[in-house]
Parts: C-alpha cells; structure tokens; sequence
C-alpha cells in the first residue's frame, strides 16, 4: 500500500498505475501510517492522532470501509499500538505496544536521555515510558514477549524460526537510532526459546525476506545527499 496526501493507493509491484482504494480521514492533529498488509487481503493502518494515542485500523486491499482494528487499553496505561507482522497462519499478530507512566516515571526516563534533548523531549510530551511486544491472537487473547529492555520494536516473524527486532543504540523508540536483535522463537507456543542475539547496529529502517535474508538503512544514511538531474521519458539521466 502506498500513502500520497492522506489517500490510501496500491501498486504493482511489477509496475504500472496506482490503484486508488479511499481518502484517509484527517479530522484534526492525524496522520496516518502502513501496519501490514495481511495474507487474506486485510490492510492495517496506523493512525496517530498527536499526541495523545495511536490506534489501528484495517480495510479491505479491494477499497471499502476503514473499520477500527485495535485501539490502546486506558486500563493497562497504554498510549498505542503498531502492528509489526504477523505468524505463518496470518490471524495471529505481533504488535507493539507502548506504555504510558505517571509523571515521576515520565521525567526518569527523560533523564536517562539527557543527552539526547529530542527524545527527552518526546517522552516528556508523549507520556511514554516503555515499549513491549504483545502477540495477539484470533480470539484477541495477548500475550507479551519475554525480551530484554524498556524499549523494543518493530518485530517480525521469520521462517528460519526467529523474531527479530530492534532496541534504540541511544534514545527511545521515537528515536531513529536502532539496534537490531533476533530471538529463536516458537509459533506453536508463540514465546521466546532462547537468548537474543545482536546481529545489526545503529540502523535506521529494516525488513527481513521470507529466506531470513536482512535488509537495513544504516542510521546515518536517514537523509542522504541528493543532486537534482535532467531525465528523459525513459529515466536516463541526461
């Protein structure tokens, strides 16, 4: 799925026109954000609605309705969920969901990241204090990831019988800083078997195919040097 302007399009990847699917609704302080794009044709959504939550939505790949998927839990002291990926049988979910604290937690996690003013500055704003990974199954039943550190992500679910995932180098997860981890893991019982490995640092973006092989933006390459050109009608520089 491809966003432009709020609107929700697709394309194939072969290459070829969009597909217009709907208009995004933008009432207010919201944007909005891939999740995943599921087996059975479901796309979740992300929506942001700054500062106060994010929330998931799901809507068919063929257009249609924008329908509430999963919203954050007041009762757990939840600012948001994000959808990450999803198991081999593509109903159960991996989600990462973010905590909020009371205002003494707030200002010892922003102290922790003195250094880094940006993320002091979104954990004061944002209220948040920690990430975790949930999987969710079906039946909407959660179970939360036995992972090291107050703030992972990002996770996927790889054939080779892995999760990878990432944890800040510096700064929470607003941060754009990453380490990325891999955790030998068990679909039938969807927990972690064994110790977490280190296998990439300081990178900004990453995605994992379906042979484990792992792809990554390294963290400093976020805005690379650009140089306007001339083409012509077949992309040859000219």
């Amino acid at each position: 799925g491809v966003q432009q302007r709020q609107t929700l399009w697709k394309a194939p990847v072969q290459g070829g026109s969009g597909i217009r699917l709907d208009d995004l609704p933008v009432e207010g302080p919201v944007t909005w954000s891939g999740g995943a794009w599921l087996p059975d044709g479901t796309i979740l959504l992300l929506k942001f609605v700054i500062p106060t939550s994010l929330e998931l939505y799901r809507m068919s790949d063929q257009g249609g309705d924008l329908q509430p998927f999963l919203m954050p839990d007041s009762a757990r002291n939840e600012f948001g969920v994000m959808s990450s990926g999803y198991l081999p049988d593509g109903k159960t979910f991996l989600l990462t969901v973010l905590e909020k604290g009371d205002a003494d937690a707030v200002e010892r996690q922003a102290q922790r990241f003195r250094d880094d003013q940006s993320a002091a500055t979104a954990i004061r704003v944002l209220g948040v204090v920690s990430s975790k990974i949930v999987v969710l199954s079906e039946a909407q039943e959660r179970r939360t990831l036995a992972l090291p550190g107050d703030f992972v992500s990002g996770v996927l679910y790889v054939p080779t019988g892995h999760i990878v995932y990432r944890r800040p180098s510096l700064g929470p997860i607003l941060d754009n800083k990453y380490n990325v981890w891999a955790a030998p893991f068990s679909v039938s019982e969807a927990r972690v078997t064994g110790e977490p490995s280190l296998i990439a640092r300081d990178v900004s973006e990453f995605s994992v195919s379906s042979d484990g092989t792992l792809v990554y933006r390294p963290a400093g390459d976020v805005f690379p040097e650009r140089q306007l050109v001339w083409v012509d009608r077949n992309g040859t520089v000219t």
